[in-house]
């Protein structure tokens, strides 16, 4: 697995909120729920995505975190969010970015190869990770799921010779 530099671009996007522990099946269940209400919201509302699905972390206070799980959308599509689906853009900066192909099962050891790998380069991270579904469930096989993962780098590593726009 290759990690690396990024500088995201934000796209707006509608998203479903909740606070998670990192138990793996919570996770699974609570995404699996939340694609869910956001699948319905689109068919009723006429919305076709733009990008694929994804799942920002964040505010992790070592017991939780904050979990949205949402789909990109125009700028106009993204003005219908309405009752428990939101309204707001992905992250956008620089990012340590990794492919991770195959089972969710074993996202934990990509996950730790790129914290390892932010730590060796000196880079820091800010606590914001998010994963961009382009192949999963519905669409391939489990054993070619393919992952995109970023971890947000703080702001002082945005100039970072050979990142690139993602």
């Amino acid at each position: 697995m290759t990690i690396t530099r990024a500088h995201a671009v934000s796209h707006p996007m509608i998203y479903v909120t909740t606070r998670i522990s990192m138990d793996p099946a919570e996770i699974s269940a609570k995404v699996g729920k939340a694609f869910d209400i956001l699948q319905g919201f689109l068919v009723q509302n006429h919305i076709t995505a733009v990008g694929a699905p994804l799942a920002i972390y964040r505010d992790w206070n070592g017991k939780t975190m904050a979990m949205d799980v949402g789909f990109p959308v125009t700028a106009v599509d993204v003005s219908k969010a309405t009752g428990e689906v939101l309204a707001g853009k992905s992250p956008e900066g620089p990012a340590a970015r990794a492919v991770h192909k195959g089972s969710y099962a074993s996202l934990r050891d990509t996950y730790g190869s790129m914290e390892a790998d932010i730590r060796k380069a000196g880079w820091k991270s800010t606590g914001t990770t998010w994963e961009v579904y382009v192949k999963g469930p519905g669409m391939a096989e489990e054993a070619d799921y393919e992952t995109v993962i970023y971890m947000q780098l703080d702001a002082a590593d945005l100039e970072l010779p050979g990142a690139v726009a993602q």
